[in-house]
């Protein structure tokens, strides 16, 4: 994304209501209808053309600088948010409250500031904001300064509170300084996270941050020293803690959902797959139980990532029919909400679906899929997957018998792998194996597929457990040679 795109991809982020809102906005507002023609002519390109706005702005004075007149539209556009999203978190409201205690401070309406902020300090109490908590102190003292009530005792219960707030957003630095360096603490045989401060004790009055951030290390400090399971029991603890304080999640819901995606991932690589349907019914239950905003990006998201460990924990127990029953679930909500679905969780599920119908051996609905991966354009945060897709999409040509469109795929296959990234030594032998098999009379076959068995297999093995994670193509193989 370039510079200029900047306020393209900003207007295409926003929903019909918010389209609506900075119309009525403009309104109010006295705006010139040129920036609201601006905003309707990006708003109808499927991809920025600034050619196409200079042509359709012809005449118009705002042409002359069209650099600043984007500029500004993006800044009205924020405006406009600011406004329609004031209470879009229980932050937002303390930042709008801060805002009215300095508008109500420099009017001298110095008894409505005393009251504005006694709510912004009880709001920022409750959810724990203690950079607010530091700014309202500052407030409270130059109030006291300018209506002369100022006194000794008054200060110094400002300033111990000022300075409780600065303590624990300290804390929960050193506690972030913890997390990004846990893995010294793994590879430092002399470092004992036992003897670090903070690990040694909590503090009774410890912040919620704090404590998450607590349970995380502790989790993840006993997974990579192999011990797991009592690893696990933090993760338990979290969520029990987490759940005592609804009005949090309901504010902020992220560390409750990662807390309990971790529960989920960790019940699955441990094979426990009965007690996983609850805690996914959990996870989905989220938007509703806690009042968020229905058809939000979140909300959707969250559904998408249930969906797609579903779909995971059916291809690991071979439960095909049910994985199938899923896929059709998953399509309606695909078509239902396709506006706010990024195109990377597309080729995730796509490639889900891809794999679980390969395996049920309904190759034509998993060459759909493929296909639908293959003909679409992704960033490149996603090319590992598209990598395997490709490498499945061999696969399926080759047992459709579809020979001549394998030999056109076999080369697409390795201009897509050599233009992404360095081909890895396990696709080289793959693509050696499916030139061969193009041009090999089916008696042959079997003995190609022995060969590729040990080129692959033998020790050392040239693919290890997480590629065949994502593709289990020796499960294939051996099948082809039974």
């Amino acid at each position: 994304m370039t510079k200029k795109e900047n306020l393209f991809y900003l207007i295409k982020s926003l929903t019909k209501a918010e389209k609506r809102y900075f119309n009525i906005f403009c309104f109010d507002n006295n705006i010139s209808k040129n920036y609201l023609k601006l905003f309707d002519i990006i708003s109808k390109q499927s991809k920025y053309n600034e050619t196409v706005i200079r042509k359709k702005l012809h005449g118009q004075a705002l042409l002359n600088q069209l650099h600043v007149a984007k500029n500004y539209l993006n800044q009205l556009i924020l405006k406009s948010l600011r406004n329609y999203h004031s209470k879009i978190s229980k932050e937002a409201e303390i930042k709008d409250s801060i805002r009215n205690i300095e508008i109500l401070f420099y009017k001298e309406l110095f008894d409505q500031c005393h009251y504005e902020i006694q709510k912004a300090e009880k709001l920022a109490h409750t959810f724990e904001d203690f950079a607010a908590l530091v700014t309202i102190q500052k407030w409270k003292r130059q109030l006291l300064f300018a209506t002369g009530k100022n006194n000794r005792n008054q200060i110094e219960k400002i300033l111990t509170k000022e300075k409780e707030a600065i303590d624990a957003l300290n804390r929960i630095n050193q506690y972030w300084e913890l997390t990004n360096d846990i893995f010294d603490y793994y590879n430092d045989k002399e470092r004992r996270l036992s003897k670090h401060p903070l690990m040694r004790t909590q503090k009774m009055n410890e912040s919620m941050a704090t404590k998450i951030l607590h349970h995380h290390i502790l989790y993840s400090y006993l997974v990579i020293n192999g011990k797991a399971e009592e690893g696990f029991l933090h993760l338990i603890d979290l969520v029990d803690y987490l759940e005592q304080f609804p009005h949090r999640i309901s504010n902020n819901p992220a560390p409750y959902v990662t807390a309990l995606n971790n529960k989920i991932s960790f019940l699955i690589r441990s094979k426990k797959f009965e007690t996983v349907g609850p805690l996914l019914e959990k996870v989905r239950a989220i938007p509703q139980r806690y009042k968020l905003r229905r058809g939000s990006k979140f909300s959707v998201k969250l559904e998408l990532r249930t969906y797609n460990i579903e779909l995971e924990m059916y291809r690991d127990t071979k439960n095909f029919s049910k994985g199938i029953e899923l896929i059709k679930e998953i399509e309606v909500f695909l078509q239902t909400h396709k506006k706010s679905i990024p195109q990377e969780y597309y080729l995730l599920l796509w490639y889900q679906f891809a794999n679980i119908y390969f395996m049920k051996k309904d190759f034509a609905a998993s060459m759909k899929y493929v296909n639908e991966i293959v003909s679409s354009r992704f960033s490149p945060s996603t090319h590992d997957l598209e990598r395997y897709a490709r490498l499945l999409n061999l696969m399926i040509h080759l047992e459709l018998d579809n020979i001549i469109v394998l030999k056109y795929a076999v080369e697409g296959c390795r201009r897509f792998l050599r233009k992404v990234k360095k081909v890895h030594e396990f696709e080289k032998v793959m693509l050696r194996f499916f030139s061969k098999i193009c041009n090999a009379p089916k008696r042959e076959h079997k003995n190609l597929f022995v060969q590729l068995y040990k080129n692959l297999f033998k020790e050392p093995k040239l693919v290890d457990d997480n590629v065949l994670d994502y593709l289990d193509f020796q499960t294939w193989i051996k099948e082809k040679l039974n």
